[in-house]
């Protein structure tokens, strides 16, 4: 991965009937637009476009060169996000050569949403403590975190 990248957020629950070509056009306008990988947002398995639309992008993304792809798991605490699911799905894509990696890591991402009750107490601690100071949380997780 370089220095640095631009990332964007594609959502596969909106694309549920969605062909290869598709994915074609859209990485490559996104690519044409200094964009260099898509996290690829799934709400979760049970979306039965979700595995055939993940597949469809990283074909797409394959030929091209010099774009990728990484899963985002989308678990707002009433997901349905099994741990065999989130590693079924890392271990078919992450041997791709569209995968995003990290040094020599697959890339992956998730997003808790606001109904996790361990956010929600977070944010009240945290507006309780900073009560002169603006209230816009915005939780983020990282992992191997790059200095810039």
């Amino acid at each position: 991965m370089a220095a640095r990248q631009v990332f964007a957020h594609y959502m596969v629950g909106l694309t549920d009937g969605q062909s290869q070509d598709q994915w074609t056009s859209d990485i490559c306008a996104a690519k044409n637009l200094g964009i260099d990988s898509f996290a690829v947002n799934m709400t979760g398995p049970t979306d039965t476009w979700t595995l055939p639309q993940l597949r469809n992008a990283y074909r797409a993304a394959e030929p091209i060169g010099g774009f990728t792809l990484f899963p985002s798991f989308d678990m707002p605490c009433c997901g349905d996000w099994g741990v065999q699911a989130v590693i079924d799905i890392i271990n078919e894509f992450k041997v791709s050569s569209a995968h995003t990696v990290a040094g020599d890591k697959p890339m992956v991402s998730t997003f808790g949403g606001p109904a996790c009750a361990m956010y929600i107490s977070a944010y009240q601690m945290y507006f309780d403590s900073s009560k002169d100071h603006p209230k816009r949380p915005t939780p983020c997780q990282t992992a191997d975190p790059v200095e810039p």
